[in-house]
């Protein structure tokens, strides 16, 4: 059996139906070519992924992420924990989740906006 015939079949066995299953859309940007083959490498392996875009270090990705439906933006950052980034792409697309990869390659930072709420309890003027 095939590799091709092996993987069509695992996908049978779970019940993968050709377009039933939404890929994840991932935007990759801001990366040194090398970091950015290796994320594009390992983001095209997985059969619930797919690459929507791939930007150079100096290419401005928020003018793509206003063209390109994205789920995920994996993008390059000297510090990975820069909430600047962050917030400028939440301001337009709250629900991307952003992994900021250090240009090293050796850390890596997932900032993901969630919904908090609180209960105030009784916010009337007599309470």
């Amino acid at each position: 059996m095939t590799g091709f015939c092996r993987e069509q079949s695992l996908l049978a066995r779970i019940g993968f139906v050709e377009g039933a299953l939404e890929r994840i859309r991932v935007l990759l940007a801001h990366m040194p070519p090398m970091l950015r083959d290796i994320v594009q490498d390992a983001v095209m392996n997985e059969l619930d992924m797919e690459v929507v875009d791939t930007l150079g270090d100096q290419e401005p990705f928020l003018t793509v992420l206003e063209n390109v439906r994205t789920d995920v933006l994996i993008l390059g950052a000297g510090v990975p924990d820069d909430f600047a980034i962050a917030d400028e792409v939440w301001a337009k697309w709250p629900r991307i989740k952003i992994l900021m990869i250090a240009q090293g390659g050796r850390s890596a930072v997932l900032h993901v906006l969630r919904p908090h709420r609180v209960v105030l309890g009784d916010v009337s003027p007599q309470g």
